[in-house]
């Protein structure tokens, strides 16, 4: 229910649709019976207040909105998105990478929103298969940096973030919604 309330803009809207697009028909066991939208293959499981990293059907869970899937192979989409954020005037360099195929690509990102205040994070770019169709599974985050803050004559241990959430959401709609990247973005 909270859940639902504080997602109930991106829907609105339709964000929600980009970053949690509807891949195709019903969803099947190995033995080809259809499963209910609620059973229990997709949920998130917690441990200690620790989010496990899989889904209980080992799907990839991350709990960033700042996500799309793409029609387009991850080798073709990863030139497309950095075209895409030049064009936007921020700044990009790949990370260098072993040359594997599938190996999963990442583009450093950062530049400065309307407010001025620097925002710095990266961009995954991977290969996503499903049922015989390449295409790739993008992820947009935000820099964690852990330092000690010093307040008050004691040091505090504190984790900042780089760059306001709001302007990384619209670095992410301005980039699903560029020319180059749009055509290829799965959607609802």
């Amino acid at each position: 229910m909270l859940a639902e309330q504080l997602t109930e803009p991106m829907r609105a809207n339709g964000d929600l649709n980009v970053a949690t697009p509807t891949l195709g028909g019903q969803v099947q066991d190995a033995d080809g019976d259809e499963m209910m939208a609620s059973a229990p293959q997709q949920s998130q499981f917690t441990q200690s207040l620790m989010l496990f990293s899989q889904t209980q059907s080992g799907s990839r869970y991350t709990p960033h909105l700042t996500r799309f899937y793409a029609a387009l192979g991850h080798t073709l989409l990863m030139p497309l998105i950095q075209e895409s954020l030049e064009a936007l005037n921020v700044r990009c360099k790949a990370a260098p990478t072993d040359g594997g195929a599938d190996e999963p690509l990442r583009l450093r990102v950062g530049g400065y929103d309307a407010r001025k205040v620097m925002f710095k994070g990266w961009v995954d770019v991977e290969k996503f298969v499903y049922r015989g169709s390449v295409g790739s599974y993008c992820v947009m985050q935000r820099d964690v940096v852990s330092g000690i803050r010093f307040a008050q004559t004691r040091a505090c241990p504190s984790v900042m973030i780089q760059g306001s959430p709001i302007s990384w959401r619209q670095l992410w709609k301005a980039l699903v919604n560029s020319p180059s990247v749009e055509p290829h973005v799965l959607r609802k």
